[in-house]
């Protein structure tokens, strides 16, 4: 039986047209169950039309990690200088891709590991979501499409980070500049703790549990709206574009599901 649990955060950091995030970081402590799955995200940035940036691994390569893209476009294609992931099940790693302009540089624990330009530089508005276990949604319910492993920590900062400052990343420690969006899965919670995406769903077999989010098998993924859960009611006739997406996105989750799990959060 495939379930959702829905989870909201305890403030609403969204405005009615927030500033488009162009120039991005994505970074993700993480622990892949193993390293031949193939093509699973573990932090998506997405918006209307499929058009998403992730951290994806093994799509084209077996263990390496890349930047997935729409189409590939800003992914670099020829990953046999990418360095093989070796980190088990029980190894926490950090991954980070920094976005600055058409330039795109991957990071593990804190050390260059690919570093090129891509052409096609996208902006995220009020119609992106983020998703965290698949690499992006019309790509399910492909198995491919699916991380499996443990999730830490996840954050999006609307700034390209410098290498130092990459480095000196903690997971569930707080950060300047300030993340923009940050799940930590601290007290059993899976709500983006920043508020940027108020609304979020668990899916499949998702849970938190020990300050992590579990993705045991594939179908299983977390996914924020940047809609308020107290705004669904209130701008039901109205709002932007972005609003309405975040609404048919829900619609949409409700729909294919047997069964709706609620969560408590503060």
């Amino acid at each position: 039986m495939t379930a959702v649990s829905l989870v909201g955060g305890p403030h609403w950091a969204g405005a009615q047209n927030p500033r488009p995030i162009g120039d991005k970081t994505l970074v993700a402590w993480v622990s892949p169950a193993n390293l031949t799955q193939k093509g699973g995200s573990v932090l998506t940035l997405e918006k209307s039309g499929g058009v998403f940036d992730g951290i994806v691994l093994g799509e084209i390569a077996t263990g390496k990690w890349m930047a997935g893209s729409d189409f590939y476009k800003r992914t670099q294609q020829q990953q046999g200088a990418y360095p093989a992931e070796t980190a088990g099940a029980q190894t926490t790693v950090q991954l980070a891709i920094v976005y600055e302009g058409k330039d795109i540089t991957i990071y593990r624990n804190g050390r260059q590991v690919a570093e090129y330009a891509a052409d096609h530089a996208e902006k995220f508005g009020d119609d992106s979501f983020a998703v965290l276990g698949l690499r992006h949604l019309a790509a399910q319910p492909k198995e491919t499409a699916y991380f499996t492993g443990t999730i830490e920590d996840a954050r999006i900062y609307d700034r390209a980070l410098a290498a130092e400052t990459v480095a000196a990343l903690e997971p569930n420690r707080a950060s300047d500049p300030k993340p923009a969006a940050w799940w930590d899965f601290e007290n059993g919670s899976a709500a983006d703790r920043i508020g940027t995406f108020a609304t979020g769903s668990l899916v499949g077999d998702a849970s938190v549990a020990g300050g992590k989010l579990h993705l045991g098998s594939p179908g299983a993924y977390l996914v924020a709206t940047r809609e308020s859960p107290h705004a669904t009611a209130a701008s039901a006739g109205s709002g932007g574009d972005g609003n309405r997406q975040a609404r048919a996105l829900r619609e949409k989750l409700r729909s294919s599901l047997i069964r709706i799990v609620p969560v408590t959060t503060s």
